[in-house]
């Protein structure tokens, strides 16, 4: 959809990092004398695009974006690595998130600490003018573990098959035993044993699920104590896939969604790093649906690869859980990991995650050594479902929990779409990291700079890398200021902004220019610490292209037509410097791209009609024309001497206009590092 409601809003989840972590400013332009109709204030990020965060008793932090059945959740530990979990919803207005650390202890716990009321898919029912009572019966749980003896601790989730409504509880098993009065009827129940160890090439924690599925569960109204045996030596089939190249499973994610006998849903998210269930034929009363995505590979090899494949849905789960893998109906996508001098030889996290129609979602935990590289082999989503990636170069790998130091970058999760069958590469936090106006691929994106009518937005996201369509969120200290003319008159200038919203915009064509300077000297980085930016582009009334229908637009607000994708230039610079940012070459080339926002192709295709390059070897004192070469359309090929000595990190210049009066000019401080 393209409307959200409100008018003080944001137009990139990466807004938020920067108002948050402003810690100083750039100069202010001098605002024009002649007083104008249009009012601006700056972009401030909504709720829903920056996620509702949720701190569990055991220090997890759960991430959730929208409601209901078409929320999406993360869990992160106290550290900022991905944190293993289930999630429940039995559709009575709750839904559940428990770390396994929780179930592997032999405590117990409160589930009303664990509720994440956001991820809930259905509203609390109402309550009813007659409370229903039910004939109660005790259901002991006798659960044994992988020896035969007694659990020490274990979880079971009952859901009532009658209506999911009746009943449905955790009943944390302690020593072996658990007991609890429920009603009388039909059930399905899992109960979970979790065995939590450390080991693989990089020795972490490994927790390994062993869920017993029981599909059809009576507790009669009468006969006494109904007893439930939960013996975790029959959660005999492993849940893996049969990679063509050989692989150890790093984390399964299945969805356990019971339909009961009135249509109406339960379901039980599994997430963990090794994953063993019962075999369970189809259930007699409702259904069950199983989903499944699993991920595995030698990531940490000499050649690191890894498969993420998502299969489902099934009605039964099979004693054969060995998945198959079509390598015709893979996407192979060549990762390369570049990262900041600054942080060189650090560990950093690579995810691609999975969300599910049904809700919920996880992400596989890769930690290369930056700068590195992954082959990624992927499979086609399942219908209503995608993948997203996301890469942080630096996260204090194997640091103790409170002294990691913070994420001096972080790449938001992308949505891809992976095609099967077909080869890709892409390289991560390659610079120079520049704000952009970017270029947009798949549903859900928000537009930079769009209009509808009188209002008009305009707003950079932090930064972008040698992709057009990556966004990366700076969260070392920086600093921003933003400032917006129309027809040389200021209408916006102000320090913590990285754009602003204009109302009572004249309906008649003008020219809009935006000013984005942004200081990233006290992040702990050591190139692309600065920019300024300076754009200008023309503005109709009418005739610039429509914004895709499942990308959104803060500038509509109420209103029905379609916003307008305004025609700003971009630039997308692949310098030819090593994992680092280094270039150790006597001459130093840039193929640079200069296009305009757009979303899946959509937006200005006005002819690019020059681009210039300079660079500073001394601070931005003075400047050296490179020599530029237009290679065809928007592309140019830029080349200059590394003349200046060994660890000088140069500044670039680039500017660019279009044949429509759009134009461009681009100043990066320290954009790269002479080897």
């Amino acid at each position: 959809m393209n409307a959200k409601s409100g008018r003080t809003t944001a137009l990139t989840a990466s807004a938020l990092m920067s108002l948050a972590a402003l810690t100083g400013a750039a100069t202010t332009a001098a605002a024009a004398s002649t007083p104008v109709a249009q009012t601006a204030v700056p972009i401030q990020l909504p709720a829903d695009l920056a996620g509702h965060t949720y701190t569990l008793p055991t220090g997890d932090i759960v991430t959730v974006h929208g409601t209901g059945s078409g929320a999406t959740y993360t869990v992160h530990g106290p550290d900022g690595r991905p944190a293993q979990a289930i999630e429940y919803d039995v559709g009575n207005g709750h839904a559940y998130v428990v770390p396994l650390s929780v179930i592997a202890d032999d405590k117990g716990f409160d589930q009303a600490q664990f509720d994440i009321p956001a991820l809930a898919s259905a509203p609390a029912p109402p309550k009813p003018a007659v409370v229903p009572h039910y004939a109660m019966n005790i259901l002991q749980v006798n659960a044994t573990d992988l020896t035969g003896a007694p659990a020490v601790s274990a979880m079971t989730l009952l859901t009532n098959v009658d209506s999911v409504q009746r009943w449905g509880n955790v009943i944390p098993v302690v020593n072996g035993v658990a007991r609890a009065a429920v009603p009388a009827g039909h059930y399905a129940a899992y109960t979970i044993f979790v065995t939590r160890s450390t080991g693989g090439p990089l020795n972490t924690e490994v927790d390994t699920d062993h869920v017993v599925v029981q599909n059809d569960l009576t507790v009669p109204q009468t006969g006494g104590v109904t007893t439930l045996t939960a013996d975790e030596r029959t959660a005999t089939s492993q849940v893996t896939a049969a990679t063509p190249r050989p692989s150890t499973t790093d984390v399964v994610q299945a969805l356990l969604t019971r339909t009961d006998a009135a249509g109406q849903k339960g379901n039980l998210q599994l997430f963990g790093n090794s994953l063993w269930l019962s075999p369970q034929p189809k259930p007699q009363l409702g259904t069950l649906s199983y989903e499944l995505v699993w991920g595995g590979g030698d990531p940490y090899g000499k050649d690191p690869y890894h498969y993420d494949l998502m299969y489902g849905p099934v009605d039964h789960i099979d004693a054969n859980q060995t998945w198959p893998v079509d390598p015709h109906k893979l996407a192979v996508q060549h990762n390369t990991f570049d990262t900041d001098e600054a942080l060189a030889n650090q560990r950093g996290f690579f995810g691609v995650g999975a969300f599910l129609p049904n809700g919920g979602g996880g992400s596989t935990a890769v930690y290369p050594m930056n700068p590195s590289h992954l082959t990624e082999y992927v499979s086609a989503p399942m219908p209503g479902a995608q993948w997203t990636e996301s890469y942080a170069p630096n996260i204090g790998f194997g640091t103790p929990i409170g002294s990691v130091p913070p994420l001096r970058m972080f790449v938001q999760p992308r949505v891809v779409s992976f095609v099967p069958g077909t080869e890709t590469w892409r390289s991560w936090a390659h610079g120079p990291l520049t704000p952009q106006i970017g270029q947009v691929r798949g549903a859900g994106a928000v537009c930079g700079a769009c209009a509808d009518g009188s209002t008009l937005d305009m707003a950079f996201p932090p930064l972008v890398d040698s992709e057009p369509d990556t966004e990366i969120l700076p969260l070392g200290a920086h600093s921003t200021h933003f400032s917006l003319y129309r027809d040389d008159t200021q209408i916006f200038s102000q320090d913590m902004a990285d754009g602003a919203e204009v109302t009572g915009v004249p309906q008649q064509a003008g020219t809009y220019r935006a000013v984005f300077d942004m200081d990233m000297s006290g992040s702990g980085l050591s190139q692309s610490t600065g920019s300024h930016t300076d754009v200008t582009f023309p503005y109709r009334p009418t005739g610039d292209p429509a914004l895709p229908t499942g990308d959104m637009c803060q500038a509509q607000g109420a209103s029905t037509t379609p916003c307008q994708i305004l025609p700003v230039l971009n630039l997308t610079y692949h310098l030819r410097t090593d994992g680092i940012e280094v270039g150790d070459k006597p001459v130093q080339k840039l193929d640079l791209t200069v296009g305009h926002q757009s979303f899946d192709g959509l937006g200005s295709h006005a002819a690019v009609t020059g681009a210039t390059v300079s660079v500073s070897f001394d601070g931005g004192k003075t400047w050296t024309a490179a020599k530029v070469t237009k290679t065809g359309g928007g592309h140019f090929t830029a080349q200059w001497p590394n003349s200046a000595a060994k660890g000088t990190t140069p500044w670039l210049r680039v500017t660019a206009t279009d044949a429509i009066g759009g134009a461009i000019s681009q100043t990066v401080d320290n954009a790269y590092t002479i080897g």
